[in-house]
């Protein structure tokens, strides 16, 4: 059975692959998720404004960083960098993570139960979207590869955006917002 166009609100895409606007959304959406979850449930304080004012220079840091980022893709030829999915996971996702985690080690337990939640998720939607080819993973330059439930997908996918992800929003926000409570 054939997957249907799928007609985008805007068709803007990255590396004519990646939706950019459909992007957007869900990491708001997601990250939007993953803090109230904690704050709900995990949080050992009531935080009564999850939007402090630290919160915008984060804002302003990650939007401008996805501005040029885009821009030098369309605009130039985007450079070819070797193993850019790994470098990337290393430093906004990994560094992030292991400054927190070493700085303030009491959120370690907190934020493991959160990032074991939304594993669980994350994996579902990944198969999901890799079996209905929302996305594919081309090229070569990836450490190694999971295949699982009849798909396969990077190390760095499983690592970074299915385990860490939640370890990294929460990460950010606790320095930006919540002063690590």
């Amino acid at each position: 059975m054939g997957h249907g166009h799928i007609k985008r609100v805007i068709p803007l895409r990255l590396f004519g692959v990646v939706p950019i606007f459909e992007l957007v959304v869900w990491t708001y959406l997601m990250s939007l998720f993953y803090l109230l979850f904690y704050e709900s449930f995990l949080d050992q304080h009531i935080t009564k404004k999850i939007w402090k004012p630290r919160m915008k220079y984060l804002t302003l840091m990650l939007l401008t960083l996805f501005l040029i980022f885009t821009i030098v893709i369309y605009k130039f030829q985007a450079p070819v960098i070797p193993y850019f999915y790994l470098i990337f996971g290393i430093i906004f996702i990994l560094l992030p993570v292991l400054f927190e985690i070493f700085a303030y080690p009491k959120v370690f337990s907190r934020f493991a139960a959160a990032a074991a939640y939304f594993f669980y998720f994350s994996l579902i939607y990944e198969v999901t979207a890799l079996k209905l080819n929302w996305w594919t993973f081309p090229g070569e330059e990836f450490i190694g590869w999971v295949s699982l439930f009849g798909v396969s997908f990077p190390f760095e996918e499983l690592f970074f955006w299915m385990v860490l992800t939640a370890f990294a929003v929460l990460s950010m926000y606790e320095w930006y917002c919540d002063n690590e409570k």
